[in-house]
């Protein structure tokens, strides 16, 4: 997973059902190798969900890489 890759959740919760059947747009990737050793662990990325669910259609929050699953490979 990269930066510009379009991704969909694999699995939506009860609390995500806005994102249900959404393609979003990864505009920040951290693997897991670049981060501190306190928050080392999984991969992380931020999400463009581009419909205005959240404050300008971005995700605030980081999500793990392994909740996603790419649909489309920028290049």
């Amino acid at each position: 997973m990269k930066v510009g890759d379009l991704v969909m959740l694999k699995e939506v919760k009860a609390y995500q059902r806005t994102l249900y059947g959404l393609v979003g747009l990864v505009v920040e990737f951290v693997p897991s190798s670049q981060r501190t050793r306190e928050a080392a662990g999984e991969d992380i990325c931020r999400i463009f969900w581009g419909r205005g669910l959240f404050n300008n259609g971005f995700d605030k929050c980081w999500k793990r890489r392994c909740d996603f699953e790419v649909i489309s490979e920028s290049r």
